[in-house]
């Protein structure tokens, strides 16, 4: 007896899936079990075309599923190993059961399959737990302590605080310094404050503190204060690094002489400052006091300004007045800058290489290209060591000449 090629074929297919003992029926099961499906249970195979149809579809699948059955092991395998990484100090009670323990079977510690469709059980196992910013000693906080005992034993470990929070509103200078009361170790601050608020002396003031950052604080509420004061940001810290990148308003209050608030003073190890958000400076000098915003901070070598609509380096670059802070090669303005710049108090020691190749890329390049009318005024000093190096580095040529400013004061004869 004779069966037509379809037949004989629909049966073959359908034996090499659903006969009583199908060699490939695993890994069906597998993939199903990993996406949370169902297959069905192995039949026998059937002489109707129609019903073996399910069968030639499970061939199909078969081959396609291989391939990505590879592939969620090897994903599922990572994202648990990630999981378990985490339990290095602490494992939450509810991600216990996922975990591979040694030795026997517990029965006491049931296991939980460690397939997809648990995968989100096992994450949200861990959002109760604290989960630290790093892991010590990177900022000295064992992952997963908790408040009480960070405030009460583990206070003294901790080197670094970094603020997740989204943006948030007004603080004074006296909240923040609760900090170092609390931490007094902290070498590395992150604050995502709006708004500061001048309310004592000053607002970080810690011997350990060596990078701050607040890069979502757009207004200074400052006190406009004279020489002496410690009203600043930062004061007598071994702070090197200062983040205001996003600061727009520096507001003077409770002022009685014409000084811009200070932001940084006696941080003798200061570095680096980012102010590229500010365009408003303040340019007075009334009263005779040193109207600086970096007060005894005469090592900065960089400071970030972005595009000015008002400057006088008088209040930059001078960490007292008439002293020029000498270490300092690196003032970079924003592209388009286009008021007339006033840097004669600036004059650093070096003016070498870095500074001559600082002043192309972060002045001359970043002048407007329309300057007709603009003056840069520089100090006599950094006038000459331009023009000494103008073959090399042609600032004159970019400044003058394609940007349309005219230099202040003349070249020497």
């Amino acid at each position: 007896m004779t069966k037509n090629i379809e037949q004989c074929k629909a049966e073959d297919l359908g034996c090499q899936v659903q006969d009583a003992n199908p060699g490939n029926f695993g890994i069906e099961q597998e993939v199903a079990a990993m996406v949370g499906a169902t297959v069905p249970a192995p039949t026998e195979p059937d002489d109707d075309d129609a019903r073996e149809l399910p069968a030639q579809l499970l061939v199909f699948l078969r081959r396609a599923l291989t391939p990505i059955q590879s592939a969620l092991r090897t994903a599922l395998a990572a994202i648990y190993a990630h999981l378990d990484s985490r339990c290095t100090d602490y494992t939450p009670a509810a991600y216990d059961p996922f975990m591979l323990h040694a030795g026997p079977y517990d029965p006491m510690r049931p296991f939980v399959p460690r397939t997809l469709p648990n995968l989100l059980q096992a994450i949200t196992a861990f959002s109760p737990r604290k989960i630290s910013n790093g892991s010590a000693p990177n900022d000295g906080i064992p992952d997963g302590v908790s408040l009480a005992r960070l405030l009460c034993a583990d206070y003294a470990d901790v080197v670094e605080l970094k603020d997740d929070n989204p943006a948030y509103g007004d603080v004074t200078f006296g909240d923040t310094q609760r900090l170092f009361t609390i931490f007094p170790n902290i070498e590395t601050l992150q604050l995502n404050i709006r708004k500061l608020t001048y309310s004592v002396s000053a607002a970080f003031s810690s011997s350990k503190l060596k990078v701050l950052r607040l890069p979502y604080l757009e207004v200074y509420d400052g006190y406009g204060a004279p020489s002496g004061s410690t009203s600043a940001i930062v004061y007598g810290t071994q702070v090197e690094e200062l983040d205001l990148s996003a600061l727009k308003e520096i507001n003077r209050i409770a002022a009685n002489k014409s000084n811009p608030p200070q932001i940084a003073n006696s941080c003798t190890n200061l570095k680096t400052v980012d102010l590229s958000g500010v365009t408003s400076f303040f340019t007075s000098m009334d009263g005779g006091y040193p109207a600086t915003y970096f007060l005894n901070c005469q090592n900065i070598e960089h400071i970030k300004i972005g595009r000015p609509t008002s400057f006088s380096s008088a209040t930059i670059t001078q960490y007292a007045s008439g002293s020029p802070m000498l270490n300092l090669i690196d003032l970079e303005f924003g592209q388009g800058t286009n008021i007339n710049l006033d840097l004669r108090y600036w004059n650093p020691t070096d003016k070498g290489t870095t500074f001559l190749q600082n002043f192309k890329e972060h002045i001359a390049l970043r002048l407007t290209d329309q300057g007709s009318g603009k003056t840069l005024t520089l100090h006599r000093d950094v006038v000459d060591a331009i023009d000494a190096a103008e073959a090399t580095y042609g600032i004159r040529h970019i400044i003058c000449n394609q940007k349309g400013w005219t230099i202040s004061p003349a070249p020497t004869a």
